[in-house]
């Protein structure tokens, strides 16, 4: 493979700590970039488009950082609509447009660690799980709503370390239950 973007290589951009990537239906591709505080955008010929969530976007003020700006973002999905939802270890889900503006937070309490969080989407819907509390949160987009699915267990719809999260085109979440040893699927959990 080919490297895209590391810190010591002088590559017009540079990755800290990549964590979480999704591809937009244009097939560019979004960086979780932990260790740099922000999204990187990359387009299909490997060049920086920009970055969101931080940089001179989200400049520091009177000494502070924006309380707009993502710190340390872990995983990074795109809605059918464009927008852009990252959760950062302030412990939020933040939306920004498809320009790449800020538009709203959800706060999280007592989620995970970076490791432990992982997103996906499927039209108004943005999925995150959540091992540190083996549940995977729903976040309504349009009503701003959070619901919860599962829990600590075996059974089935409980899980123990949910961690990879893919939905479908038919809208079906695909849950990776990683200590129980299966991968859970749920047809469109909330319609």
């Amino acid at each position: 493979g080919k490297l895209l973007g590391h810190r010591n290589l002088g590559n017009k951009f540079a990755t800290y700590g990549p964590n979480g990537i999704t591809v937009d239906q244009g097939g560019n591709l979004y960086i979780a970039n932990t260790g740099g505080s922000n999204i990187l955008e990359i387009d299909p010929q490997d060049k920086l488009v920009r970055e969101i969530g931080g940089g001179k976007d989200f400049p520091n003020i009177t000494g502070k950082l924006d309380p707009h700006r993502t710190y340390q973002p872990v995983d990074v999905t795109i809605t059918d609509d464009g927008n852009i939802y990252t959760v950062d270890l302030n412990q939020r889900i933040i939306e920004y447009s498809a320009a790449g503006k800020y538009v709203t937070e959800w706060k999280l309490p007592n989620i995970g660690g970076n490791a432990s969080l992982r997103m996906a989407s499927y039209k108004n819907f943005v999925y995150l799980s959540d091992a540190n509390t083996q549940v995977v949160h729903i976040l309504n987009t349009t009503s701003g709503s959070i619901s919860l699915l599962g829990g600590p267990g075996t059974d089935p719809g409980l899980f123990l370390n949910p961690s990879g999260l893919a939905t479908d085109a038919a809208g079906r979440l695909y849950i990776a239950d990683r200590n129980n040893n299966r991968v859970q699927v749920f047809d469109q959990p909330l319609k």
